[in-house]
């Protein structure tokens, strides 16, 4: 999926995928819903949904959730249009609508949730390279434990620690 173009391929192993495994799963699932409100009730907590965001150091998870959203929604709004509007000019209007979400089939990945397979079609200024950071580390001795340190030096900065 990740290095095909054609539309009615993708969408013929996305439907399929997704007929065959709903299938298989739907009884699972079921049951694993049932485990989890066991869990959950066994805990004291409502549900098996409620019992999973327990996990989470926050006592206002789901309004934290939003809020961040909220926050972050007009520029995932802004890609999405873009990642659209390129998508778009690939496939045809005849394909993918202005206004609707973006078809997952053609994303490159069983779950659609990821745009990394697409980036020959939505990068912008095509051609142009990435920049390779690699000599510049090696010129500088960056190991593995240099750039964890690095990343827990950012993070702590950030108070996330």
């Amino acid at each position: 999926m990740a290095r095909s173009r054609d539309w009615d391929e993708l969408q013929h192993i996305w439907l399929e995928y997704r007929r065959k495994s709903g299938r298989e799963m739907r009884d699972n699932y079921a049951q694993l819903i049932d485990v989890m409100n066991e869990i959950a009730y066994a805990n004291n907590i409502t549900n098996g949904g409620e019992y999973w965001y327990s996990a989470f150091e926050s006592y206002n998870f789901r309004e934290d959730l939003e809020r961040v959203w909220e926050e972050i929604k007009p520029l995932y709004e802004g890609l999405h249009a873009y990642v659209r509007r390129k998508l778009r000019e690939y496939y045809g209007p005849d394909k993918i609508n202005r206004n609707a979400p973006i078809p997952a089939h053609i994303l490159g990945d069983m779950y659609g949730q990821s745009w990394s397979h697409i980036l020959d079609i939505i990068l912008p200024y095509p051609g142009r390279n990435f920049i390779d950071i690699t000599p510049k580390m090696v010129e500088e001795l960056y190991t593995p434990p240099t750039l964890f340190q690095v990343a827990q030096d950012f993070f702590a900065s950030l108070n996330f620690t």
